[in-house]
């Protein structure tokens, strides 16, 4: 079973000096390159699950932290070596998609309609295998501010 989505033709464009280096690696040029693509759909397919798997595992390996907001919530994730720690925070009340919604969340602290959930997990599989699997429900790659802004309000270990 795959772990990651191969990255579609279009993607790759994002990796203009990246891809080209990688199907020399193959010892694929740019005439075998346009012939596969134009006449061998199963070598296509491996080399862009070969390369995707490079992208991925590169990117989530750097990445510590994930945030998902959902339309009732936000879940906040901090991404360790050997453990996961995620901080939930569930308010039908706010409006996530608005700008002002973390002053309104500062502003409702403490009321009952804020549902505040943390916990943490230790992998199952490989780290960036569980961060890919959050990434395709709809998380994304974050810089870690909100997780810690989170965290000083909640007085909860952060890693920082």
């Amino acid at each position: 079973m795959k772990t990651f989505l191969p990255l579609t033709l279009e993607q790759l464009e994002g990796f203009p000096k990246e891809f080209p280096l990688f199907l020399a690696s193959l010892g694929i040029d740019k005439l075998q390159w346009e012939k596969i693509k134009a006449e061998d759909s199963a070598k296509l397919a491996e080399v862009l699950e070969a390369f995707s798997a490079l992208v991925w595992t590169d990117i989530l390996g750097k990445s510590e932290y994930l945030e998902h907001r959902m339309k009732d919530g936000i879940a906040c994730y901090f991404c360790g070596e050997e453990q996961m720690q995620l901080i939930y925070i569930r308010a039908a009340t706010l409006d996530w998609t608005s700008a002002s919604w973390y002053k309104a969340l500062k502003e409702q602290w403490g009321q009952p309609s804020i549902d505040v959930r943390t916990g943490s997990k230790i992998y199952q599989t490989q780290r960036v295998e569980e961060m890919y699997a959050l990434l395709r429900k709809g998380a994304e790659v974050s810089s870690g501010e909100l997780y810690q802004e989170l965290s000083k309000l909640l007085d909860v270990n952060s890693p920082s």
